[in-house]
């Protein structure tokens, strides 16, 4: 009996695993890491389309996906998603109702951020970045992307500490951003 309870709840933890499928457009061709043979299939050897939930995004070649088994599994219907660009640095992507709003962190000092709007698939987004050189948060906050129980869904996209040429490929990969259209209903 107790062998038959074992092989249900493996059966059932396998079922809930999260499966993904994976388009053309997202493999990428195992390459080598420095000089060891360590072999790291998820650097994205073209420019990549990645699809999420309730967006899409071009990511450049050189870009990896982070492991993200240390992102805690919290249940506050929101999808975390690190990237790491060519330097290695984390890009934090959240889309859902426990979306960071970056707003608030980035309002309380005007002196060091610079804040401004343009639109993105039609929806009025937030860019940001620190301005004069120096460190904290850059990226892209979108209030309201889609609805979860009647309530509204947001869509952060951001790093911190990046360097001018690692900032001026951020905001071209978030010029790339297509919302989908009805993504939470």
């Amino acid at each position: 009996m107790r062998y038959y309870k074992v092989s249900l709840l493996i059966i059932l933890i396998s079922g809930c695993l999260r499966h993904t499928d994976s388009g053309p457009e997202s493999i990428s061709v195992p390459t080598t890491s420095g000089n060891n043979n360590h072999i790291d299939t998820l650097i994205f050897q073209n420019d990549t389309l990645l699809s999420f939930v309730s967006f899409t995004i071009k990511v450049p070649s050189g870009w990896r996906n982070a492991n993200d088994d240390t992102i805690p599994k919290l249940t506050d219907a929101t999808s975390r998603h690190r990237l790491h660009n060519r330097n290695n640095k984390l890009i934090n992507i959240e889309t859902g109702l426990g979306t960071w709003d970056i707003t608030y962190a980035t309002s309380t000092d005007p002196e060091i951020y610079r804040r401004s709007y343009q639109k993105l698939s039609g929806f009025k987004a937030l860019i940001f970045e620190p301005c004069c050189n120096k460190k904290g948060y850059h990226g892209v906050f979108i209030d309201s992307v889609g609805q979860i129980a009647g309530y509204a869904a947001g869509l952060c996209i951001y790093s911190k500490d990046l360097n001018t040429a690692e900032n001026s490929e951020l905001k071209e990969v978030i010029n790339t951003i297509k919302i989908k259209a009805d993504a939470f209903r």
